[in-house]
């Protein structure tokens, strides 16, 4: 055989070797926990099921893409954009709390509009949605997707 093929076969052989090895011993290195199944939760009260309709706003046919974050205070916010359709003009960034002492829902409130963050940010806003809550050093960040076009 020809040195330069004995060379090209020595190093696939090599190579493959390396990477052989390389998945054993990134096997071995990880956490079993990793590969484990999912097990049952098992708690000593029985699970807690209810259903509550979060209230939309009177002038909003549809709601959609919702966020739901836990407030330090052990109340829900939850937040979507509302309006005529998806896409639509007059889509709104609205939102409702949940009190957890009385177990209810609050009247839909506007959080923001496509103006308020056409002022705020200096740019113009055509259309707003997708909002999405986050809460950071007890502070609520809400970010929204702005279309300026199309």
């Amino acid at each position: 055989m020809e040195p330069s093929r004995n060379r090209l076969k020595n190093t696939a052989f090599f190579v493959g070797l390396f990477i052989v090895l390389f998945l054993i011993i990134m096997k071995l290195q990880t956490p079993p926990y990793a590969f484990t199944h999912n097990q049952t939760l098992v708690t000593q009260n029985p699970p807690y099921f209810t259903q509550l309709t979060i209230p939309k706003p009177n002038d909003a046919l549809s709601v959609h893409a919702s966020s739901l974050i836990n407030l330090p205070n052990d109340n829900l916010l939850s937040a979507y954009f509302s309006g005529t359709k998806e896409g639509a003009r007059d889509v709104k960034i609205s939102a409702n709390l949940f009190d957890s002492k009385t177990n209810r829902w609050s009247e839909a409130f506007i959080l923001l509009t496509k103006e308020e963050l056409s002022h705020y940010s200096h740019e113009y806003i055509k259309k707003l949605g997708n909002p999405l809550l986050f809460l950071h050093d007890n502070k609520i960040l809400l970010f929204v997707v702005g279309v300026s076009m199309g």
